[in-house]
């Protein structure tokens, strides 16, 4: 199963840090971001647990802390800061470090690794809150639909959250991938007894 993925997540310039952190933040926050795409995973966890320390409050190392260990194929520590980062985030006072795009970008980033690790409810969880937070997210709809479809079986369900990202825009590539699920559905069995989803790669040609 596929979900819409958004853009690699590059959390690298802290936007909504803290007036008197946001310089050393966005140092830091560059100089992992640069280790982690250059494949040095170890300086980059140095530099991060180093950034939890000197900021305790501030939210986005454990998003970043969970990338790297999750590249590392550590469930467990990836899952952990993960826990730890949507915690922080209820915290109106942390929530406010974070600028909306960046935090919907963030939950899209985890739901992709929840994804990966077949952790489908959390997968749901943070896909429900970039819905919370801006109801017009086409992709969260979309994915939400195929949650349904896929890890619940749940046909009408499924259709709900298709048919929400057609109403949204049905100009888009969303809508079309969304039209064509809805007419898989219409001319496919119960994927409770035979799931099917090769139409995630498709779209609506007509």
């Amino acid at each position: 199963m596929r979900i819409a993925a958004a853009a690699l997540v590059v959390l690298a310039a802290a936007g909504g840090a803290r007036a008197d952190e946001k310089g050393r933040a966005s140092t830091v926050y560059e100089e992992a971001d640069a280790l982690i795409r250059s494949g040095d995973r170890k300086q980059a966890l140095r530099l991060l647990k180093d950034a939890v320390k000197t900021d305790p409050a501030y939210p986005l190392p454990h998003l970043m802390l969970g990338r790297v260990y999750f590249l590392m194929q550590k469930e467990e520590e990836a899952l952990k800061e993960f826990d730890t980062f949507r915690s922080d985030m209820k915290d109106p006072a942390k929530a406010g470090m974070l600028d909306k795009a960046r935090y919907i970008q963030s939950l899209y980033y985890m739901g992709e690794v929840y994804f990966a690790y077949k952790r489908y409810d959390d997968f749901r969880e943070v896909t429900e809150d970039i819905i919370a937070i801006d109801p017009k997210e086409q992709a969260a709809h979309y994915n939400l639909g195929i949650y349904y479809y896929n890890a619940k079986r749940n046909r009408s369900k499924a259709y709900q959250s298709f048919k929400k990202t057609t109403d949204l825009d049905p100009s888009t590539l969303f809508a079309k991938k969304a039209r064509y699920a809805i007419e898989f559905m219409r001319n496919n069995p119960d994927p409770r007894f035979s799931p099917d989803l090769s139409f995630e790669d498709q779209d609506y040609r007509n």
